[in-house]
Protein backbone atom coordinates (compact mmCIF):
# COMPACT_ATOMS: atom_id res chain seq x y z
CA UNK A 1 0.00 0.00 0.00
CA UNK A 2 0.94 3.62 -0.79
CA UNK A 3 1.10 5.97 -3.57
CA UNK A 4 2.92 4.70 -6.53
CA UNK A 5 3.36 6.27 -10.11
CA UNK A 6 2.87 5.86 -13.25
CA UNK A 7 5.04 7.01 -16.10
CA UNK A 8 4.97 7.35 -19.96
CA UNK A 9 7.58 8.17 -22.01
CA UNK A 10 8.19 9.73 -25.75
CA UNK A 11 11.20 9.48 -27.57
CA UNK A 12 12.82 7.87 -25.11
CA UNK A 13 16.04 7.16 -26.97
CA UNK A 14 15.99 10.78 -28.44
CA UNK A 15 16.59 9.95 -32.19
CA UNK A 16 13.64 12.00 -33.35
CA UNK A 17 14.59 16.02 -33.54
CA UNK A 18 11.76 17.71 -32.27
CA UNK A 19 11.33 21.61 -31.14
CA UNK A 20 10.98 20.53 -27.18
CA UNK A 21 11.74 17.97 -25.48
CA UNK A 22 10.31 18.70 -22.10
CA UNK A 23 6.79 17.65 -22.78
CA UNK A 24 8.22 14.10 -23.63
CA UNK A 25 8.15 12.78 -20.16
CA UNK A 26 4.41 12.48 -18.12
CA UNK A 27 4.35 10.84 -14.29
CA UNK A 28 0.62 10.33 -12.83
CA UNK A 29 0.63 9.27 -8.92
CA UNK A 30 -1.61 6.39 -8.00
CA UNK A 31 -2.58 5.41 -4.58
CA UNK A 32 -2.89 1.33 -3.69
CA UNK A 33 -4.33 -0.23 -1.07
CA UNK A 34 -5.22 -3.33 0.34
CA UNK A 35 -8.14 -4.92 0.01
CA UNK A 36 -9.65 -6.73 3.27
CA UNK A 37 -7.97 -9.64 3.95
CA UNK A 38 -8.59 -12.21 6.72
CA UNK A 39 -6.11 -13.18 9.41
CA UNK A 40 -5.94 -16.75 10.88
CA UNK A 41 -4.34 -16.91 14.27
CA UNK A 42 -3.97 -20.22 16.11
CA UNK A 43 -4.06 -20.38 19.91
CA UNK A 44 -5.12 -22.44 22.98
CA UNK A 45 -2.86 -25.85 22.25
CA UNK A 46 -3.25 -28.02 24.36
CA UNK A 47 -1.79 -31.58 24.61
CA UNK A 48 -1.83 -34.35 27.29
CA UNK A 49 1.36 -34.50 29.72
CA UNK A 50 2.91 -37.49 29.46
CA UNK A 51 2.68 -39.93 26.39
CA UNK A 52 4.85 -43.41 25.25
CA UNK A 53 6.02 -43.95 22.13
CA UNK A 54 3.51 -45.46 19.87
CA UNK A 55 0.48 -43.91 21.52
CA UNK A 56 -2.63 -42.10 20.25
CA UNK A 57 -3.07 -38.61 22.36
CA UNK A 58 -5.66 -35.79 21.55
CA UNK A 59 -4.60 -32.51 20.66
CA UNK A 60 -6.47 -29.52 20.39
CA UNK A 61 -6.13 -25.76 19.37
CA UNK A 62 -8.19 -22.81 18.50
CA UNK A 63 -8.17 -21.10 15.11
CA UNK A 64 -9.35 -17.36 15.06
CA UNK A 65 -10.06 -15.05 12.36
CA UNK A 66 -8.67 -11.83 13.08
CA UNK A 67 -9.19 -10.17 9.82
CA UNK A 68 -11.90 -8.33 8.16
CA UNK A 69 -12.32 -10.66 5.33
CA UNK A 70 -13.89 -14.32 5.36
CA UNK A 71 -10.88 -16.93 5.19
CA UNK A 72 -11.55 -18.92 2.05
CA UNK A 73 -11.35 -22.69 2.27
CA UNK A 74 -9.38 -25.34 1.60
CA UNK A 75 -6.40 -24.82 3.69
CA UNK A 76 -3.95 -27.24 5.70
CA UNK A 77 -2.64 -27.11 9.58
CA UNK A 78 0.08 -29.31 10.77
CA UNK A 79 1.14 -30.75 14.34
CA UNK A 80 4.51 -30.81 15.27
CA UNK A 81 6.95 -31.83 18.26
CA UNK A 82 9.09 -29.83 19.39
CA UNK A 83 12.14 -29.80 21.95
CA UNK A 84 10.44 -27.79 24.82
CA UNK A 85 13.22 -25.24 24.81
CA UNK A 86 12.53 -23.68 21.50
CA UNK A 87 11.06 -20.44 21.56
CA UNK A 88 7.95 -19.28 19.72
CA UNK A 89 9.77 -16.95 17.62
CA UNK A 90 11.96 -19.97 16.87
CA UNK A 91 9.24 -22.42 15.79
CA UNK A 92 7.62 -19.59 14.09
CA UNK A 93 10.28 -19.19 11.84
CA UNK A 94 11.04 -22.33 10.30
CA UNK A 95 8.27 -24.86 11.44
CA UNK A 96 9.54 -27.12 8.40
CA UNK A 97 12.29 -28.08 10.47
CA UNK A 98 11.03 -29.66 13.21
CA UNK A 99 8.82 -33.04 13.30
CA UNK A 100 5.27 -33.63 11.84
CA UNK A 101 3.37 -36.16 13.88
CA UNK A 102 -0.10 -34.89 12.15
CA UNK A 103 -1.38 -32.83 8.86
CA UNK A 104 -5.15 -31.80 8.50
CA UNK A 105 -7.36 -30.47 5.93
CA UNK A 106 -9.75 -28.41 6.31
CA UNK A 107 -12.79 -27.68 3.88
CA UNK A 108 -14.78 -24.83 6.14
CA UNK A 109 -14.89 -21.05 5.47
CA UNK A 110 -14.22 -18.85 8.42
CA UNK A 111 -15.78 -15.38 8.81
CA UNK A 112 -14.50 -11.98 10.50
CA UNK A 113 -14.27 -12.46 14.00
CA UNK A 114 -15.08 -16.25 14.17
CA UNK A 115 -13.42 -18.69 15.93
CA UNK A 116 -13.21 -22.94 15.91
CA UNK A 117 -11.91 -25.53 18.20
CA UNK A 118 -9.58 -28.44 16.66
CA UNK A 119 -9.59 -31.50 18.06
CA UNK A 120 -7.38 -34.23 16.40
CA UNK A 121 -5.86 -37.64 16.90
CA UNK A 122 -2.00 -38.01 16.76
CA UNK A 123 0.98 -40.66 17.45
CA UNK A 124 3.91 -39.97 19.30
CA UNK A 125 6.56 -41.66 16.57
CA UNK A 126 8.56 -45.00 18.05
CA UNK A 127 11.94 -43.48 16.60
CA UNK A 128 11.45 -39.97 17.32
CA UNK A 129 12.11 -37.49 19.28
CA UNK A 130 11.79 -38.23 23.46
CA UNK A 131 12.46 -36.02 27.04
CA UNK A 132 10.36 -32.90 27.30
CA UNK A 133 8.47 -31.80 24.23
CA UNK A 134 5.70 -29.40 23.33
CA UNK A 135 3.20 -29.95 20.91
CA UNK A 136 3.15 -26.94 18.73
CA UNK A 137 0.51 -26.07 15.54
CA UNK A 138 0.70 -24.52 12.24
CA UNK A 139 -2.44 -22.69 10.60
CA UNK A 140 -2.21 -22.62 6.47
CA UNK A 141 0.79 -24.49 6.72
CA UNK A 142 0.30 -24.69 2.58
CA UNK A 143 0.10 -20.85 1.97
CA UNK A 144 -3.33 -21.24 0.66
CA UNK A 145 -4.94 -18.30 2.12
CA UNK A 146 -3.59 -14.68 1.50
CA UNK A 147 -3.55 -13.33 5.13
CA UNK A 148 -3.28 -9.61 6.77
CA UNK A 149 -0.81 -11.45 8.89
CA UNK A 150 1.21 -14.39 8.56
CA UNK A 151 3.17 -14.25 12.08
CA UNK A 152 0.19 -15.53 14.31
CA UNK A 153 -0.14 -18.56 12.08
CA UNK A 154 1.91 -20.75 14.51
CA UNK A 155 1.68 -21.66 18.60
CA UNK A 156 3.31 -23.84 21.15
CA UNK A 157 1.41 -25.44 23.80
CA UNK A 158 1.04 -23.29 27.34
CA UNK A 159 2.31 -27.22 28.73
CA UNK A 160 4.64 -29.68 28.37
CA UNK A 161 4.81 -33.44 26.87
CA UNK A 162 7.28 -35.79 28.53
CA UNK A 163 7.99 -38.84 26.27
CA UNK A 164 9.94 -41.39 28.30
CA UNK A 165 13.06 -43.24 26.17
CA UNK A 166 12.00 -46.61 25.03
CA UNK A 167 13.08 -49.28 23.19
CA UNK A 168 10.87 -51.68 20.64
CA UNK A 169 11.38 -54.71 19.14
CA UNK A 170 9.88 -55.56 15.98
CA UNK A 171 9.86 -60.05 14.47
CA UNK A 172 8.69 -60.70 11.43
CA UNK A 173 6.29 -63.70 12.98
CA UNK A 174 4.38 -64.56 15.55
CA UNK A 175 4.79 -68.01 15.87
CA UNK A 176 6.89 -70.45 14.01
CA UNK A 177 7.57 -74.17 13.41
CA UNK A 178 10.45 -75.77 14.94
CA UNK A 179 11.75 -77.67 11.98
CA UNK A 180 11.04 -74.35 9.35
CA UNK A 181 13.31 -74.23 6.95
CA UNK A 182 14.42 -70.76 7.82
CA UNK A 183 15.70 -70.78 11.55
CA UNK A 184 17.01 -67.54 11.38
CA UNK A 185 14.27 -64.68 11.98
CA UNK A 186 15.52 -61.32 11.04
CA UNK A 187 14.50 -59.07 14.04
CA UNK A 188 14.89 -55.04 14.62
CA UNK A 189 15.66 -52.98 17.92
CA UNK A 190 14.96 -49.46 17.96
CA UNK A 191 15.17 -46.52 20.54
CA UNK A 192 13.83 -43.08 20.06
CA UNK A 193 15.57 -40.10 22.05
CA UNK A 194 19.18 -38.78 21.00
CA UNK A 195 20.87 -40.65 18.79
CA UNK A 196 24.30 -39.02 18.67
CA UNK A 197 25.92 -41.61 20.66
CA UNK A 198 25.89 -45.59 19.80
CA UNK A 199 23.18 -47.57 22.52
CA UNK A 200 24.38 -51.15 23.88
CA UNK A 201 21.16 -53.02 23.97
CA UNK A 202 20.98 -56.95 26.55
CA UNK A 203 18.88 -59.47 24.49
CA UNK A 204 17.14 -62.39 26.28
CA UNK A 205 14.98 -65.09 25.93
CA UNK A 206 12.81 -66.82 28.15
CA UNK A 207 13.19 -69.93 26.14
CA UNK A 208 16.87 -70.48 25.18
CA UNK A 209 16.18 -74.52 24.09
CA UNK A 210 13.04 -73.08 21.33
CA UNK A 211 14.68 -69.72 20.68
CA UNK A 212 18.17 -68.45 20.85
CA UNK A 213 19.16 -64.61 20.65
CA UNK A 214 22.78 -63.01 20.89
CA UNK A 215 23.79 -61.89 24.02
CA UNK A 216 23.25 -58.09 22.68
CA UNK A 217 23.32 -56.05 19.85
CA UNK A 218 24.48 -52.35 19.43
CA UNK A 219 22.98 -49.11 17.73
CA UNK A 220 25.53 -47.24 16.23
CA UNK A 221 25.62 -43.81 16.89
CA UNK A 222 23.17 -41.68 14.85
CA UNK A 223 21.06 -44.85 14.44
CA UNK A 224 17.51 -45.72 15.54
CA UNK A 225 17.68 -49.17 15.02
CA UNK A 226 20.40 -52.26 14.58
CA UNK A 227 19.11 -55.56 13.38
CA UNK A 228 19.60 -59.01 14.74
CA UNK A 229 18.74 -62.45 14.18
CA UNK A 230 16.65 -65.33 16.01
CA UNK A 231 17.25 -68.57 15.69
CA UNK A 232 14.83 -71.46 15.90
CA UNK A 233 15.87 -75.08 17.51
CA UNK A 234 14.74 -77.89 17.05
CA UNK A 235 15.13 -80.21 20.53
CA UNK A 236 13.90 -83.12 18.37
CA UNK A 237 11.51 -83.63 21.48
CA UNK A 238 7.62 -84.44 21.72
CA UNK A 239 5.84 -81.57 24.10
CA UNK A 240 3.70 -78.67 24.01
CA UNK A 241 4.17 -75.75 21.97
CA UNK A 242 6.47 -73.27 23.73
CA UNK A 243 5.87 -69.34 24.05
CA UNK A 244 8.71 -67.38 23.43
CA UNK A 245 9.27 -63.93 25.25
CA UNK A 246 12.08 -61.82 23.73
CA UNK A 247 12.93 -58.78 25.67
CA UNK A 248 15.50 -55.85 24.90
CA UNK A 249 16.85 -53.68 28.04
CA UNK A 250 19.59 -50.51 27.74
CA UNK A 251 19.81 -47.75 30.61
CA UNK A 252 17.26 -45.87 31.58
CA UNK A 253 15.01 -46.66 28.51
CA UNK A 254 11.70 -48.75 29.15
CA UNK A 255 12.37 -52.65 28.31
CA UNK A 256 10.66 -53.72 25.13
CA UNK A 257 9.46 -57.84 24.63
CA UNK A 258 8.03 -59.60 21.97
CA UNK A 259 6.06 -63.11 22.07
CA UNK A 260 6.82 -65.78 19.33
CA UNK A 261 5.09 -69.25 19.44
CA UNK A 262 7.18 -71.67 18.76
CA UNK A 263 5.02 -75.39 17.31
CA UNK A 264 6.62 -78.26 18.67
CA UNK A 265 6.57 -80.92 15.68
CA UNK A 266 7.81 -83.71 16.91
CA UNK A 267 5.28 -86.98 16.66
CA UNK A 268 5.39 -88.88 19.59
CA UNK A 269 6.02 -93.10 18.95
CA UNK A 270 5.59 -95.96 21.10
CA UNK A 271 8.68 -98.50 21.83
CA UNK A 272 8.07 -102.51 22.97
CA UNK A 273 11.02 -103.90 24.82
CA UNK A 274 11.09 -107.41 26.44
CA UNK A 275 12.46 -108.90 29.38
CA UNK A 276 14.11 -111.37 27.52
CA UNK A 277 15.68 -111.79 24.38
CA UNK A 278 14.04 -115.67 24.43
CA UNK A 279 10.72 -116.92 24.61
CA UNK A 280 9.46 -120.44 24.84
CA UNK A 281 6.42 -121.27 22.85
CA UNK A 282 3.57 -121.18 25.61
CA UNK A 283 5.87 -119.00 27.78
CA UNK A 284 3.51 -115.87 29.29
CA UNK A 285 5.74 -112.53 29.25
Amino acid sequence: PGTYYITASADLGGTLPESTKTNNLMTIPIGLTLPALPDLAVGQVASPGLATAGQTISVSWSVTNLGAATAINPWREKVYLVPASTAPSQFNTNPSAYFVVGAFNYTNDLVPGASVTRTQQVVIPLIGLAGDLRVAVWVDSDNNVVEQHETNNTALAVNDLQVPLVLTLALPVTNVLENTSIPNLPCLVSRNGDLTSPLIVSLNSSGPSHLQVPPSVTIPANAASAPFNARVLDDGLPGPDAWVTISASAGSYQNATSQVLVANTDIPGLMLSLASAQIILGQTV
